[in-house]
């Protein structure tokens, strides 16, 4: 069932994927689609592997990033103190959602951008772009911006973690903004 999750993707030139989008689709991004409930059980289990497959790249996504919590399973000797806020234990949790310093770094975005929306976690964020009605243009730029704020703080990380150099909150915003 997979191949067909993938052929409406890509919107192969076959009729069952016409049908699909004609009947189903009617134009909708198929990664948000939802099924109605007068349809079909073969169809909701189709759009139910999608929903599976969609939420299994994104924890792979960040499943890929070594913490120092990951890292002392194999190493116990491993301090799992963060290295941005130096205050808790660096869990991905942590790091992208409550630690200060990452939080901090977006309320800078969300200042530059005069986004006007109270929480400061980026998975918030990107949930609320994505229900809000703001154009098409202003829901991208959002996402680039939280996209590039979570590469900034992972990129900051590491560099701590290897003893280059640390940038402030402001360094990281002068040199997203160039």
């Amino acid at each position: 069932m997979g191949k067909y999750v993938w052929a409406i993707a890509t919107k192969k030139d076959n009729l069952f994927v016409k049908w699909i989008n004609e009947v189903y689709l009617m134009g909708k991004n198929w990664w948000e689609y939802q099924p109605p409930t007068d349809c079909s059980w073969y169809w909701k289990r189709i759009v139910a592997i999608k929903n599976t497959l969609t939420t299994k790249i994104d924890q792979q996504t960040f499943a890929a990033l070594r913490t120092k919590e990951q890292i002392q399973k194999f190493n116990p000797l491993v301090d799992e103190t963060c290295l941005l806020c130096s205050n808790g234990s660096e869990t991905l949790e942590h790091l992208f959602f409550t630690c200060h310093y990452s939080n901090m770094c977006v309320q800078g975005v969300k200042d530059w951008l005069e986004w006007k929306t109270s929480t400061n976690s980026l998975l918030q964020l990107a949930k609320w772009t994505d229900k809000s009605k703001l154009s098409a243009t202003r829901k991208s730029i959002f996402h680039v911006a939280l996209a590039a704020t979570a590469y900034h703080i992972w990129r900051v990380r590491k560099m701590m973690l290897f003893g280059i150099k640390r940038y402030g909150v402001s360094g990281i915003l002068y040199r997203k903004s160039k």
